[in-house]
């Protein structure tokens, strides 16, 4: 079982000391959305990942994969191949961030995510890492659909800022709202936020 939270993350808002955290090379593309089958090169590892419908709780497995494997199924991805370095950031309370950078064509795009152990322990998260501390660097919670949509990157994202594109419309709720996030008041747009 994976539970996992996202973030979109500003640029503005990532650690000073984001060099010195650990971090793997990754390579990924999807070969169906509904289920996510996924391969992954990371580093020198591969992986053929299946995902089962879910938001923040959904099943997952992973499977061992070879280079010739991978080469072979990296020729049958649906939409674009994503290629990002992750960084593994330590939490005090024991969890990790996954901050994952975008090369081309995604550059300048942070998502970041958090595992959790139990649904429980991802209903309410502390970001406080050392000096990185929430009330300073804003995270914006995402669900996995919005932020990936089962691979929703490779299908041709390329302005997440854009209200008029219907897969990043997300309504701005009334905490959010009272963190500083924008909402749109055009009668099309009511309530709809920018990210």
């Amino acid at each position: 079982m994976e539970i996992e939270r996202k973030y979109l993350i500003d640029e503005k808002n990532l650690p000073a000391d984001l060099e010195s955290c650990r971090s793997v090379l990754i390579e990924q593309g999807y070969l169906c959305r509904k289920p996510v089958v996924r391969i992954r090169r990371q580093d020198d590892d591969y992986i053929l990942t299946y995902k089962s419908g879910g938001l923040m709780a959904r099943e997952e497995y992973n499977l061992p994969l070879g280079a010739e494997g991978y080469a072979h199924l990296k020729e049958k991805i649906d939409g674009k191949l994503i290629s990002k370095r992750r960084y593994l950031i330590p939490m005090e309370n024991g969890l990790t961030i996954e901050l994952d950078v975008f090369d081309v064509p995604y550059e300048g795009l942070y998502l970041a995510e958090v595992e959790f152990s139990s649904e429980e322990q991802a209903a309410v998260v502390d970001t406080t890492r050392n000096n990185y501390k929430p009330s300073v660097n804003k995270l914006f919670l995402l669900s996995n659909s919005e932020a990936y949509g089962s691979g929703a990157l490779a299908y041709g994202f390329t302005d997440v800022t854009l209200l008029e594109d219907n897969a990043r419309r997300a309504k701005c709720t009334d905490f959010a709202f009272a963190q500083n996030v924008w909402r749109d008041k055009r009668p099309q747009y009511a309530g709809n936020c920018n990210w």
